[in-house]
């Protein structure tokens, strides 16, 4: 008769023999991840269904996503890189965020798959990611431009047009104002929404050229360029104009209580990037009818015009990291999923503008088209500071122009920090 230690010992056998076989399982399965940013969102959700997707058709291979906050994504990213713990494939902007990365031999090329790519993107989308002639990342997100966005109720409501000129778009401010509506929507705790407004006010005073030239140290031009000055003082003037909304510096725009001020029509304007669309694309149509958007005005006797944008001809780049688990199999995944017909269909769906050729194609979105024609005829697109500039100047400067928006800092002295910590970097 079997005694209990007897069935006690077959038990453990089975559960020990069941726990062997599942590790061997795991072990002959390659576990992948990606990382990306901006949890919770209808984006990132498009991620997800795209990393399981490939896990479901791909054998050998399970590539899991991972999400997180913007604010401390880029610092994370450099630790596991530098730890040689970074992820197979990973979120990044382009230019500076994975240059040093790239230097160090930290990111592959993606020769076997650029061909491919270059099929189907815009030329200019990979320009971001290209060092030395050759490609490191592939956009995932759309076309992605800065614009002023609005409710045409609420314009209609105080006879107000989209304002073209700087006086114009202060005259609306005022009436909206008067009328107990916020002018402008904000929230400026992570600085970067902020620096839109100083890197527009700089480009339509002193032309698209200014950053570019003083920033990379180009003789006879400088942060000192009365152009900062004057864009630092149409700035502050927003400010002592009380045109944003109380505590507007100390409030987080993820947390969606800031841009629920333009929804819900307490506010008139909001500046800020083409995702928004995907925010739209979400509320009842009889809500989502009401927005319309117009590009950034133009200055009285600036170099300046509306036909240049703020932005990104690819805005979200995915990279595969050197430590990759398996780098054919990570390219595969951005070859055959992320540059795919049904992708860009998808982000369509969520409101971007895939960067691709012929994107009418996919979109059917009027705003999404207004976009995609707007990029077709703009003559400059400038890739934001902070995306630009190696990291720590790129915090910097967000700090100061936050510190603008405080009052607590002058117009030349952002100007001549700018100049000291960015300029004069420029020229050792």
């Amino acid at each position: 008769m079997e005694t209990r230690a007897e069935r006690y010992g077959c038990f453990l056998m089975i559960c020990l023999t069941l726990f062997f076989i599942s590790a061997e399982v795991c072990h002959g399965e390659k576990q992948m991840t990606l990382w990306s940013i901006n949890p919770g969102t209808p984006f990132c959700a498009l991620t997800d269904q795209m990393t399981t997707r490939f896990s479901e058709e791909t054998e050998g291979v399970h590539l899991k996503s991972v999400h997180f906050d913007n604010n401390f994504y880029k610092f994370k990213l450099r630790t596991a890189v530098e730890n040689r713990q970074a992820p197979d494939l990973f979120h990044n902007w382009g230019a500076s965020s994975i240059q040093s990365l790239v230097e160090q031999g930290r990111v592959i090329a993606l020769d076997p798959i650029v061909d491919r790519a270059k099929d189907v993107l815009l030329p200019v989308a990979l320009d971001p990611v290209t060092f030395d002639g050759r490609v490191y990342g592939v956009p995932y997100s759309g076309l992605a431009g800065v614009f002023f966005w609005y409710r045409k109720d609420v314009f209609a409501r105080y006879h107000l047009q989209p304002p073209k000129t700087w006086q114009e778009f202060l005259r609306v401010g005022e009436i909206l104002k008067k009328n107990g509506i916020i002018p402008i929507a904000l929230a400026n705790k992570n600085k970067w929404p902020g620096s839109f407004f100083y890197m527009y006010l700089v480009d339509r005073v002193g032309g698209p050229d200014l950053f570019r030239n003083a920033s990379a140290g180009q003789a006879g031009q400088s942060f000192l360029h009365p152009a900062f000055i004057q864009a630092g003082e149409m700035l502050e003037d927003l400010v002592r104009r009380d045109f944003f909304p109380k505590g507007f510096n100390r409030q987080r725009d993820e947390s969606g209580n800031w841009n629920s001020l333009i929804i819900s029509g307490q506010a008139g304007m909001y500046l800020m990037g083409t995702w928004f669309l995907g925010v739209l694309n979400e509320l009842p149509a009889e809500i989502r009818d009401t927005f319309d958007f117009f590009v950034f005005p133009e200055v009285a006797g600036g170099q300046g015009t509306t036909r240049s944008l703020i932005g990104s001809p690819g805005q979200d780049y995915l990279s595969v990291s050197a430590d990759s688990a398996d780098p054919e199999a990570a390219m595969s995944f951005l070859r055959d999923y992320i540059c795919s017909p049904e992708y860009f269909q998808a982000l369509a769906d969520q409101g971007f503008v895939p960067p691709v050729r012929n994107a009418d194609d996919y979109v059917t979105n009027p705003l999404a088209r207004r976009v995609a024609r707007i990029f077709d005829e703009a003559e400059n697109v400038q890739l934001y500071w902070d995306q630009i500039l190696p990291p720590v100047q790129a915090e910097a400067h967000k700090l100061l122009v936050h510190q603008l928006f405080e009052l607590q800092i002058g117009p030349e002295q952002v100007a001549r920090s700018h100049e000291e910590l960015i300029g004069a970097a420029a020229h050792r």
